[in-house]
């Protein structure tokens, strides 16, 4: 993320590291009006940190069995569709999966990390 891009607000509830056993929590948070905002934030149990990503409109987060790698659905409004993309816990390597005119979405990672399936749905008409 570079700097001139939205920042979002850091996490200011106390987080219950020594209750939440350990590995990656991924999850999305909306922020209250009129300051409003939306983000995915990673807790990084083991280490104990936290960090907030702001990549728009996304949804659908889903975290890598190994907890190191991130799946999303990011909405691409040049062209109006959604779009799969990973990028790694620490921030690194965004990456774009695919470039179907149609709606891709509901990434899900497989038991073994290894692959990445998701939903397409073809427009125009596949």
């Amino acid at each position: 993320m570079g700097p001139e891009e939205p920042q979002l607000p850091a996490l200011t509830d106390p987080i219950p590291y020594e209750l939440l056993g350990s590995g990656t929590i991924v999850f999305h948070r909306t922020g209250p009006y009129p300051g409003k905002y939306a983000g995915c934030y990673v807790i990084d149990v083991d280490n104990r940190k936290t960090r907030g990503f702001d990549f728009g409109l996304a949804v659908g987060f889903c975290v890598s069995p190994d907890g190191n790698k991130i799946a999303f659905t990011k909405y691409s409004s040049y062209v109006s569709v959604y779009d799969v993309y990973v990028i790694n816990t620490d921030g690194s390597q965004l990456t774009r999966l695919d470039n179907f005119q149609g709606q891709d979405r509901f990434p899900s990672w497989s038991p073994d990390g290894d692959r990445l399936f998701f939903w397409v749905d073809g427009y125009p008409a596949t």
